[in-house]
Formats: structure tokens, C-alpha cells, sequence
């Protein structure tokens, strides 16, 4: 009885020990965003525009970082490294984002054309560049 009541108070101070670090686990939340705002957050950094209220450079904030990026296409090209990547609209139709698509998602370019939304995860890869993009299948929540 002895050993049984040791084994149970053990096990409590075990689970206490560890609920701290339950407590700590954290969601990692991926930045949804729009082209237009990716591009004039580079450009703005570009002009040297400084704001007090915007502190951390558009480098700080997509640099390398997996990002949800809604847009407009406004060409869709072969070439770059996956084999085709996307213009999405920027500022305009003539300033875009380029997004290189990974191989697999050539099949998924081919049936886009200028003027359809879409939505992509891809890496940020400075300055109106995306890399690494997959095409999220329409209707996809994030």
C-alpha cells in the first residue's frame, strides 16, 4: 500500500513538473498578406520612407519566412527555377511579384491567365520576389 501511494504521489509530481512546459507550447502563425502589400512593403523600404509606427524592414518581416500571399495574376511565365513562375499584380499591372513556383505546380499554371485571383505559400524572398510557391486550391481557408 505503501509502494502504491509513493508510485501515485511520484506520478503527480511528475505531471506537475511538466505542465509548465504544456503551458509554453506555442502556434506558429504564417503571415497572410496581399501582393500589393508585399511590394510596397519592399518599396517603401527601398525610397527610405521611415515610419515610427512600421519599425521592423519588410526584410525582418517575410526575408525567408513561409508567407500566404493572395493576388492577381498578371502573367503567367515559363523559365526560373521550378519551371514557370506567376507575375501577381504589385502597385500596378506593370509592377509585379515574382512567383517561382515549385515543378509540381506547372500543371496548376497552365490553366491560370491574367486577371484570376489566387492564393499561394510560398518562401519570401526579398524584394518582389517569392520563391519556393505552391497554388493553394481554390476555396482553401487559412
Amino acid at each position: 500500500m505503501k509502494n502504491a501511494l509513493l508510485v501515485i504521489v511520484t506520478a503527480l509530481v511528475v505531471l506537475a513538473a511538466l505542465m509548465p512546459l504544456a503551458a509554453q507550447t506555442q502556434t506558429v502563425r504564417i503571415p497572410i498578406i496581399e501582393a500589393r502589400e508585399y511590394y510596397m512593403a519592399y518599396l517603401v523600404d527601398a525610397v527610405g520612407i521611415k515610419n515610427e509606427l512600421r519599425s521592423p524592414t519588410a526584410d525582418d518581416q517575410y526575408l525567408g519566412k513561409v508567407l500566404v500571399v493572395h493576388g492577381v495574376v498578371a502573367h503567367v511565365r515559363k523559365g526560373g527555377p521550378g519551371g514557370a513562375y506567376l507575375e501577381l499584380i504589385g502597385l500596378g499591372f506593370f509592377e509585379t511579384v515574382t512567383a517561382d513556383l515549385q515543378s509540381r505546380e506547372l500543371g496548376r499554371a497552365a490553366q491560370l491567365s491574367a486577371g484570376d485571383g489566387v492564393t499561394l505559400v510560398c518562401e519570401g524572398a526579398g524584394p518582389a520576389m517569392l520563391a519556393k510557391c505552391r497554388i493553394a486550391p481554390k476555396g482553401t481557408k487559412f
